[in-house]
């Protein structure tokens, strides 16, 4: 009623399952849709995400696609180019995105993009503590936390707590950049817009 609670987009369900290290996570994922048949679609923001991927799904002989279609395997898809609605997404129930993006708004976009495909479907993203996007609220230290609790370097976990984290430093970073430089990867990104959190 007249603005006063704002106006939130609907986005798809959001889960963050983060390891120690990217390649931990990356490792997950690659195991992860290993063990499922059919069609299943993967996200990224960065072009160095996506060839890095990519790499570890050929080793495991994975069929990769780049562009959408009907053929089982996995689709690898710029989350900032796709056409969603061209996507048979209806009958998936998880997508998989391999990047948290600095900016809020075009991460909120994508998920809202996804929610508006499937409302009953949720993303899971990757990732991993040494990745710069935690450098905003101490992801060296929260590494260093996990260690001496005891999780294991191929260990990930998962609470939406996390998840919240990482929003807030979204929206964080999203105050300070007024002008964002389009980047190859997550670190070149946060060189060009905001190097004081390198």
């Amino acid at each position: 009623m007249f603005g006063l609670f704002g106006n939130k987009k609907k986005k798809a369900k959001t889960s963050s399952r983060i390891g120690m290290t990217r390649n931990t996570a990356f490792n997950e994922l690659v195991t992860e849709l290993s063990q499922q048949s059919g069609s299943r679609y993967v996200f990224y923001f960065f072009e160095e995400s996506r060839l890095h991927l990519k790499h570890q799904l050929e080793k495991e002989n994975i069929s990769i696609h780049g562009t959408s279609g009907s053929s089982e395997g996995v689709y690898l898809l710029n989350a900032r180019k796709q056409n969603l609605t061209v996507l048979p997404l209806s009958a998936i129930s998880k997508v998989y995105c391999i990047d948290h993006f600095p900016l809020y708004s075009v991460f909120e976009a994508f998920a809202a993009s996804l929610y508006e495909a499937n409302p009953s479907q949720t993303l899971i993203v990757y990732g991993g503590l040494d990745e710069p996007i935690f450098n905003v609220f101490g992801g060296n230290r929260i590494k260093d936390l996990m260690v001496k609790m005891g999780m294991q370097e191929t260990e990930m976990i998962e609470h939406s707590m996390i998840s919240k984290a990482i929003e807030n430093a979204q929206e964080k970073i999203e105050k300070k950049v007024v002008l964002e430089t389009s980047a190859q990867s997550s670190a070149e990104w946060f060189k060009q817009n905001l190097p004081q959190v390198l």
